[in-house]
Formats: structure tokens, sequence, C-alpha cells
């Protein structure tokens, strides 16, 4: 019985040597210097941040601006084009100068083509606004892998530094 007990006491002050001694080498790292919570930044910080800085949304707000443009042009009338021509035969009678004037018309196309543009500006605008959506969406999903990171940390800290109990 008395070796049972004695071999109880000398695990016990065993373990709490090593803890002690692993607590004293660990480094000193905690959550706080992971984050600031006066000078860090918020969720929807970081959304703007992303929707105002990311190259690809960026290029598809561009694409719509161009769609708008294109839509602009499908709404105009056709040029009307001049061309002028001469020929002359080296040494000869054979001369010949022309005229032209070409004048498009437009009838029973404007309506279509604008409305071939306004869906193109459609299809632009809900491309645009699905990379904003999935942008925000992984913005918020690594936002919350974060915080969940430093959350973890804190636990796992706090608890590596509670007294033991004897």
């Amino acid at each position: 019985m008395r070796t049972r007990v004695a071999t109880l006491v000398i695990m016990k002050a065993l373990t709490l040597t090593v803890v002690a001694h692993a607590q004293t080498q660990a480094t000193a790292t905690s959550a706080p210097s992971y984050f600031d919570p006066v000078g860090g930044v918020t969720l929807s910080e970081a959304i703007g941040r992303a929707l105002e800085h990311e190259p690809g949304l960026r290029a598809s707000r561009s694409h719509v601006d161009m769609t708008r443009g294109l839509r602009d042009q499908a709404a105009l009338r056709p040029n009307p084009s001049l061309s002028f021509f001469q020929q002359q035969e080296p040494g000869g009678a054979d001369n010949q100068t022309r005229v032209e004037v070409q004048w498009p018309l437009d009838l029973f196309r404007k309506t279509g083509r604008i409305q071939v543009a306004d869906r193109e500006v459609e299809v632009a605008q809900h491309a645009t606004a699905d990379r904003e959506r999935m942008l925000v969406a992984d913005v918020r999903l690594a936002y919350g892998q974060v915080a969940a990171a430093v959350r973890t940390l804190t636990v796992t800290s706090s608890w590596s530094r509670r007294p033991t109990d004897n």
C-alpha cells in the first residue's frame, strides 16, 4: 500500500515538473498578438476592401461599361459613306472617275439591335453581381476561419496557463 501511494506521489510530482517545464519553454504566443481590437479590420471593412480592390471584379465592372457603350452604339443610325475612285490608263484614253455614296437603310433593324444590346448589358450586370456575391461569401468564410482560429488559440492558451489542480 505504501509503495502504491509513494508511486502515485512520485508520478504526480513528475507530472507537475514536466508541465511547469513545458510552460516555461513554450513560446509566448497568445491570441492578442494576432488581432487588434482597436485598429483591426471589421468584417464590413474587409468586404468593402475586397469589393474595391479585387482585380477580377474590376474587370467585370469594366465589361459592364463596355456593354453599355455597345448599347449606345446600337441605338445610333449607321453612318453614310462616300467613296471616290479615279482610274487612268497610262498613255491611253480610257480614264474613269467614279463617286459613290452609300446610305444604309436601317429599316426594322434598330429595335432588334437595341434589344440584343440591352440583354447583353443585363447579362454583364448579373455576372458582376454574381462575382460580388461570391467574393463577399469568400471574405466572410475567410474572416470566420480566422476568428475561429483566434478563438481556438485564446482557449488553448488560457487552458495551458491554468493552474493545475492538486
